[in-house]
């Protein structure tokens, strides 16, 4: 084979993207390897090409803005609301779109908004990236209201604390 076979391990959802990947690069060996052994040929039997293609299009944008969110060197929270909205772009139900894809993509955008919890922390960091503030398809003007609103608590909050740590200091003088 071209390219070695991955397994899918059930704790890492990229490893099943993976697994497709690598099943569609080995895909015309395999069938050749069927024509050969009736497991092999019994196993592929039920895998459709243009099925796994459209698996793996949907699938990869998913992995790619994983791995964007788990850069160990680079903060990412800014990312968490541009990310959700590219998802959900991503995962709009298209006429051409076989059915299980269609599925796919319903239950995906459930999902996606469901499991997103948006803060206004997520909102703040978002509007303190010049490139991301300004886009209304990430932040709506109550959004911009909501994000002064937590900057000036924040700001009141942090002139108390020098305040108290000035008069701290001035107590120990």
């Amino acid at each position: 084979m071209v390219k070695t076979l991955k397994q899918a391990v059930d704790v890492r959802w990229d490893s099943k993207y993976d697994m497709l990947l690598s099943i569609y690069d080995n895909y015309a060996q395999l069938r050749e390897m069927a024509l050969e052994d009736e497991t092999i040929y019994n196993s592929m039997r039920g895998i459709k090409l243009n099925l796994l293609e459209e698996m793996l299009h949907l699938l990869k944008p998913f992995k790619f803005l994983r791995e964007n969110l788990c850069k160990e060197l680079s903060p990412s929270i800014h990312l968490i609301i541009p990310i959700k909205q590219k998802l959900l772009t991503h995962c709009i139900v298209n006429e051409n779109d076989s059915e299980v894809i269609k599925e796919l993509k319903l239950r995906f955008c459930e999902n996606i908004q469901c499991d997103y919890h948006i803060t206004v922390l997520h909102k703040c960091a978002t509007f303190l990236v010049p490139a991301l503030k300004d886009n209304e398809e990430l932040l709506c003007s109550d959004d911009v209201d909501e994000i002064f609103e937590e900057l000036l608590n924040l700001g009141n909050f942090c002139v108390k604390e020098m305040i108290v740590e000035i008069t701290e200091i001035d107590s120990i003088h």
